[in-house]
């Protein structure tokens, strides 16, 4: 069995670029809500969240805070 030779990443890839360069699949999620529980748990199962920040109460603060929590597990 024979190893799979994978061609070089570009210099300066982010982790999504590089999951897609060797050809993975990404997965995301659209949070319609400002929980940061949510989002610290989607963020172990998803490759990136994007919230809604237009259909709930909250502003830049609220959606920075569910960032932040799910920044950790990327």
């Amino acid at each position: 069995m024979s190893a799979r030779i994978l061609p070089p990443p570009p210099p300066l890839l982010t982790k999504p670029q590089f999951l897609l360069h060797v050809g993975k699949t990404m997965y995301s999620l659209f949070l319609l809500n400002f929980c940061p529980t949510l989002a610290d748990i989607a963020g172990l199962d998803y490759n990136f969240i994007i919230v809604d920040m237009e259909h709930d109460h909250g502003g830049i603060f609220d959606a920075l805070i569910c960032h932040l929590s799910s920044q950790f597990h990327m």
